[in-house]
């Protein structure tokens, strides 16, 4: 199954004046692509992929969804230290991961235990697509979102569901 449309989540976030309703736009999964698809489950030869992939341009903006700590600020490949992953753990211990996600001065100064909001500019989509393109194979650009709890990863566009 591949998402064609955007998913919106409504939230409420309560402010020092009044109840705000926020509207998160997910963008469109990553298209099926050489390397796979950007969907929950998305084979991955021996494997099945661990979150969702949104589209993404290099140099976009990604906020974050929940109001949390930054609890990890990683690097998902041993051999390339240039890509980055934040992430946020919420007061119900579940942990929210955006990689291909750089930190930058322009978001925010972030470090371990750095209490975030909702809607709070993580970092910049990193430009992925250029660790794993070839001549002849080519990936759409995008950053991963994951979600674990108790060491399980969790369907993101479904957990997003239930937290509205």
């Amino acid at each position: 199954m591949y998402a064609e449309t955007y998913t919106n989540i409504v939230v409420y976030v309560e402010t020092p004046f009044h109840e705000t309703q926020i509207m998160f736009i997910i963008p469109k999964l990553r298209e099926p692509d050489d390397f796979g698809a950007g969907y929950f489950g998305a084979s991955r030869g021996k494997r099945k992929h661990n979150g969702i992939d949104p589209a993404a341009e290099p140099g976009a903006i990604v906020g974050s969804i929940v109001a949390g700590v930054i609890t990890k600020i990683g690097y998902p490949y041993g051999d390339d230290l240039s890509y980055r992953y934040v992430e946020v753990t919420i007061p119900s211990g579940d942990r929210v991961r955006y990689f291909y996600v750089v930190p930058t001065d322009d978001c925010g100064t972030f470090e371990i235990g750095t209490e975030i909001e909702k809607c709070d500019p993580l970092g910049v989509v990193q430009d992925i697509a250029a660790r794993y393109d070839t001549d002849d194979k080519k990936m759409n650009n995008h950053f991963h979102l994951e979600i674990k709890r108790n060491g399980e990863y969790l369907n993101p566009t479904d957990w997003l569901s239930e937290q509205s």
